[in-house]
């Protein structure tokens, strides 16, 4: 087999896509009120107009220079932030790109960009899934005791450090001198958050404050229920607009094509997992019910989502907004170490 280049893999990866992913999403929602407000306003003249094209692209290629000229671990996660910001405002153009008239409002767009983000994430999670070789724990190590040269390597990396190297073993040739070299290094004192760390965290806090309350299982356990009731008109609803001739179509939303019978089935099976969960709830085996609750969440976001973006993005940004809300809430629930008892009824 032919490689051109060997890659080693950052074990990070996955958390700086995360913030590239965000970003990017971030940027072209967005872009796109600013644009509904604002009646898409054109920065230009008779002669030039300057797309939003120009600066993603101005952004995308600084953040190739920060990664080219950066060797210290904390310039990734702004090149991930500029890269995601550069990315969805020359994303945003994709109808441009794909029309021979360079139509923005091509109807299309919104459903592709949405499938798009949807193979990307995909991709990434089957490639972070992959099994890491002791080649790449150690590199990774390597890579975070970079950061104690400049004495940039807080008490959080350097346990971490810890935790790659213990996955090497110790005939690895570099495993002695690395580990010697990690018991003389001295960690920094914790970092003052940055204020987008700040403001992360007072996003979170309503949130956190309120997945503590006694009622909290609950509440979620009847969303999801009330979740999977609405999938189940909804898949009703598509296979209405798939069975239906187009001669009595009510709504203009019942496109009677093929889309809507792979609507209708990924909100049936949201559905199904749904009662599946009520179903392991009430017999009190609580993680198992909110694992078949972010299945019927994640179904609908990989295949329904997509079905709806194409017939109406407004409709599909409110449920995809909705999705997202519930699945944060329910892995706050399966993240919760007190095993909180299911309360009797729902």
């Amino acid at each position: 087999m032919i490689r051109v280049v060997r890659i080693v893999r950052n074990v990070e990866f996955a958390q700086l896509f995360d913030t590239f992913f965000i970003t990017a999403i971030t940027t072209i929602l967005a872009v796109r009120f600013y644009l509904k407000v604002t009646g898409y306003p054109e920065i230009g003249n008779s002669t030039l107009h300057i797309s939003h094209l120009l600066p993603g692209s101005l952004l995308m290629l600084a953040s190739i220079m920060v990664l080219l000229a950066a060797v210290n671990r904390a310039a990734r996660g702004f090149a991930a932030v500029l890269a995601g910001i550069g990315f969805g405002l020359a994303w945003d153009e994709l109808g441009k790109f794909i029309t021979k008239d360079n139509n923005y409002f091509f109807h299309a767009t919104p459903g592709l960009i949405y499938l798009t983000f949807v193979i990307l994430y995909l991709l990434v999670r089957y490639s972070a899934q992959r099994r890491f070789t002791q080649d790449d724990y150690m590199a990774n190590v390597l890579d975070l005791l970079k950061d104690a040269a400049i004495k940039d390597l807080d008490h959080r990396e350097y346990s971490h450090a810890k935790e790659l190297l213990a996955h090497v073993s110790p005939h690895h040739v570099m495993y002695g001198p690395t580990k010697e070299m990690l018991e003389k290094v001295k960690p920094a004192p914790d970092r003052q958050p940055s204020l987008l760390d700040k403001l992360i965290q007072a996003f979170k806090w309503p949130l956190l404050t309120l997945s503590k309350q006694e009622y909290f299982p609950r509440l979620v356990v009847n969303v999801a229920l009330l979740y999977g009731f609405v999938s189940l008109m909804a898949a009703i609803f598509f296979f209405a607009g798939a069975a239906l001739p187009d001669s009595i179509h009510v709504t203009n939303f019942l496109q009677g094509d093929e889309s809507d019978l792979l609507g209708g089935v990924s909100a049936l099976i949201s559905a199904l997992l749904a009662a599946a969960g009520a179903y392991k709830y009430t017999r009190g085996r609580t993680r198992k019910a909110y694992k078949y609750f972010e299945q019927g969440l994640l179904v609908n976001i990989f295949i329904g989502q997509i079905v709806l973006f194409f017939k109406s993005e407004g409709v599909a940004l409110v449920w995809l907004a909705v999705t997202l809300f519930l699945l944060i809430n329910l892995e706050l629930l399966s993240a919760d170490k007190t095993h909180r008892k299911a309360p009797r009824g729902i």
